[in-house]
């Protein structure tokens, strides 16, 4: 057997994480033919769209990566990045994905930061975040 990466352990344990709930999902192939950007893995539970875009370590979401969560989550999906450290949240999204709130804000970096327009999170409400009109990408 192949020996797996470390985001590969992470996508292994997402799946897992999502094996109890019923959750539907596919693992788009990025081979050059698909979206750019697109999320490592696409769900659907209890009729919330679910994005997940899974990384390693430190590793942060591209721009193109950040770009496409922030179009979901503006279409009213849950986008997330998921990496070795907040594997607890995606289960808490899971037991309520109506309630759940994206989280793919909090991994912006600099270079990330103009396709990021969320505000940060308003205090005593954790991972909860509003979108004001004006912050909203303009569309050509």
């Amino acid at each position: 057997m192949a020996k797996q990466t470390p985001e590969g352990r992470v996508k292994a344990a997402v799946k897992l994480a999502m094996a109890p709930y019923g959750v539907y999902y596919f693992m788009p192939v990025s081979n050059g033919m698909g979206v750019m950007g697109a999320p490592d893995i696409l769900a659907c539970l209890n009729g919330r769209f679910i994005a997940i875009e899974v990384k390693a370590g430190k590793n942060k979401p591209t721009a193109l990566q950040i770009r496409a969560l922030q179009s979901i989550h503006d279409a009213g999906g849950l986008a997330l990045v998921i990496n070795d450290t907040n594997l607890d949240y995606l289960k808490e999204c899971l037991n309520a994905p109506r309630q759940a709130r994206s989280n793919f804000y909090l991994h912006c970096t600099a270079s990330t930061r103009e396709f990021c327009r969320l505000e940060a999170p308003q205090a005593g409400a954790a991972q909860a975040h509003a979108v004001r009109p004006e912050d909203k990408p303009a569309v050509a």
